[in-house]
Parts: structure tokens; sequence; C-alpha cells
């Protein structure tokens, strides 16, 4: 899975996030495989409202 979708409240006072996984050269990749994450927070109108980079290793 390259890409998770979350509905609920988040830290930013979003209603949903996605998950978005990338292995080093920032390439989409599958979730066991990935490096880096990135995180979007969004609301009720799909508006982004934060965004969040991960190191997973």
């Amino acid at each position: 899975m390259m890409k998770e979708i979350h509905k609920g409240p988040t830290p930013s006072g979003g209603v949903s996030s996605e998950i978005y996984y990338f292995d080093s050269d920032m390439n989409p990749v599958d979730k066991k495989l990935a490096s880096f994450a990135v995180i979007r927070e969004l609301d009720k109108d799909g508006n982004l409202i934060q965004e969040t980079r991960a190191n997973l290793k």
C-alpha cells in the first residue's frame, strides 16, 4: 500500500489524513519498503491544513 486514508480528527484540527510512502529517492513505494512518509491533514472541504514529512528509518 503506497497510500493510506484515515477518517477522523487529526492533531491539527482536520477531519481526515492521507499518508504517502516513499523510498530514499522519494519514489512511491509500499509501506513495508518505505524510508519516508508524508502525512497530509485535510479539512472538511478537502483543503490541506498541515503536511508533515517523517523519516521512518
